[in-house]
Order: structure tokens, then C-alpha cells, then sequence
């Protein structure tokens, strides 16, 4: 089986892996956004930045407006000029605020997460976003609407955007309980294809070139969810085939995870199955997972 889809010549050309050769992080995901979110927001055609974040500081007690704000600027913040004036504006600080003014509204939460998540694609709002509580507000937003699809996504994608580049954001993430909050949603969510996807591609990147993570995520239990988003979803979606065996890899430069991923049944066959139905660089990830196996 294994031999049919990889040849013995292309097995034994694959180097072993060294302690730190994971691969980098993918390409930032932006939070779009659909017609109806867009449809409803605040002034959907201004470009007035300070009159949105205005708005948004004004909405202290109609969470449906703080809604309508969070979406202007979600929806503005996905051209990248716009998302330094939003974050040199004050926009991040009002929109921790508003998470957590109506820390009880999931359809805030949501569209908080994915304003953030846009926001914090530009290198100069990374640690910005860090030092004014964004990371603390996708964190908390996640624990407390575990059951919403929508938060879980975007907090996932937020996080991942957060951790692409910066260590230091990886070791935040982790102290924040970012790792417990992404292996929830995944255990919470297995059917949902968006939620699984943005988790795996987030515990990928807190996990890269950061040995503390690697054993702090095997140990929360992360290994068991990412096989089964593999086995639910991999075949079908080559976006969760990607992240998920890249996850899966760099967890497997700490030893104690590869002994965890030999106790899933069938893993072996599960990771080099879903990338030979993919190709590309997935099949050369399984590749090195499977010679540690």
C-alpha cells in the first residue's frame, strides 16, 4: 500500500529530520467576510476611520451596533494601508474594549476576532496588538462562546496570524491559554470544516521552532483531534491536509508526541493517505513523519 503511493527510492531520498526543520508558516488568512456580515455593517462605504472607531466607543450599551462597527472595520481592515491607520487610530484598543464590554455576545465575539484578525497582518500591529489586549480578548472570546462556529474560526485564524512570525507571540499565546482554547474548539467542533482548518494551521504555528509548546500542546491533548480532523476532513480538503500534517510534523520533533502519535490507530497510513491524494509539499511532510514513526 505505502510503496504503491511512494516509491522505495523516493523513501530513502527523504533525509532525516533535524531537531528544527519545520516548515515555515503559510500565507496570512484574511477574514473577508460574508455578503450579509458585509450588507450589515456601520456606513459600509465610509473610509472615515476615526468616525468608525467613534462609533464603536459610543456603543456602550446596543451591542447589535457594536456589531454593525466591528464589521466596518473588519471589512476596511482587509487592505493592508487601512489596518495601520485602524491600529495607529486607536482601533485595537476599542475593539478589546468592546469585547469586553459585551463579553456575553457571541456575535461580537465574533466579529471582534475577526476584525483582530485582519488587524494584527501587518507587522507593525503584532505587538501592538499584544500590549493593548488583543491577544487576552481572542483568547477569552474563544473560552467564552465555545459553542459559537463563527468565534472559534476567527479566534483560530487570529491566533494564527499572531504566531506566524513572531516567537514571542508563540510563548504569549501559551501563557494566555491560547493552546487550551484552540484544542477546545477542536474537540467542540469536529464537523466543521473552517473551525478544524484555522485550528490546526494556529497550533502549527505556536508550535514552530518553540520546544515549550511542542510539549505543551502534545500534553493538552492536541494530537488525538488533529488525526481525527485528518481522518473527517483530510481526504476531501486539501487546506486541512496541509495544516494538519504540518501540524502533526512539528509536533513530531519532540519525541514523547511521536510516542503519542503511535497510539492512534492506523496514523501511519491515515497521514501518508491523505497526502498522496494531495501531493505537493504535504507528501513531502508525511514523508518525514512517517520515517519517525
Amino acid at each position: 500500500m505505502i510503496s504503491s503511493m511512494f516509491p522505495d527510492t523516493l523513501l530513502s531520498a527523504v533525509p532525516e529530520d533535524r531537531p528544527d526543520d519545520s516548515p515555515p508558516p503559510p500565507v496570512l488568512e484574511i477574514a473577508t467576510g460574508p455578503e450579509n456580515d458585509v450588507e450589515d455593517a456601520a456606513n459600509p462605504n465610509t473610509t472615515d476611520v476615526d468616525h468608525l472607531i467613534r462609533g464603536l466607543q459610543s456603543t456602550v450599551d446596543d451591542p447589535r451596533l457594536a456589531r454593525k462597527f466591528l464589521i466596518s472595520l473588519r471589512t476596511m481592515s482587509i487592505h493592508h494601508p487601512n489596518r495601520l491607520g485602524i491600529a495607529e487610530a486607536g482601533g485595537i484598543h476599542a475593539i478589546v474594549v468592546c469585547m469586553r464590554r459585551f463579553k456575553r455576545e457571541s456575535a461580537v465575539a465574533k466579529q471582534g476576532c475577526a476584525a483582530l484578525q485582519n488587524l494584527v497582518c501587518a507587522d507593525k500591529n503584532e505587538q501592538r496588538s499584544v500590549e493593548e489586549g488583543a491577544l487576552d480578548a481572542i483568547v477569552r472570546a474563544m473560552m467564552n462562546h465555545s459553542r459559537s462556529p463563527g468565534t472559534q474560526e476567527h479566534g483560530a485564524a487570529a491566533l494564527r496570524n499572531l504566531t506566524a512570525g513572531s516567537l514571542a507571540n508563540r510563548t504569549a499565546v501559551a501563557e494566555a491559554g491560547g493552546i487550551e482554547a484552540l484544542v477546545k474548539a477542536m474537540k467542540v467542533h469536529p464537523r466543521n470544516v473552517d473551525v478544524q482548518d484555522k485550528c490546526c494551521a494556529a497550533l502549527a504555528n505556536v508550535c514552530n521552532k518553540h520546544r515549550a509548546n511542542r510539549v505543551a500542546i502534545g500534553e493538552a491533548g492536541s494530537v488525538p483531534y488533529v488525526v481525527q480532523a485528518l481522518r473527517m476532513h483530510g481526504y476531501r480538503s486539501k487546506s486541512v491536509a496541509e495544516k494538519g500534517v504540518r501540524c502533526l510534523l512539528n509536533l513530531s520533533h519532540t519525541a514523547r508526541n511521536v510516542e503519542i502519535m503511535k497510539c492512534e490507530e492506523g496514523i501511519e497510513g491515515l497521514v501518508l493517505g491523505v497526502a498522496h491524494r494531495h501531493g505537493g509539499k504535504c507528501k513531502e511532510w508525511a514523508l518525514k513523519i512517517f520515517l519517525k514513526m
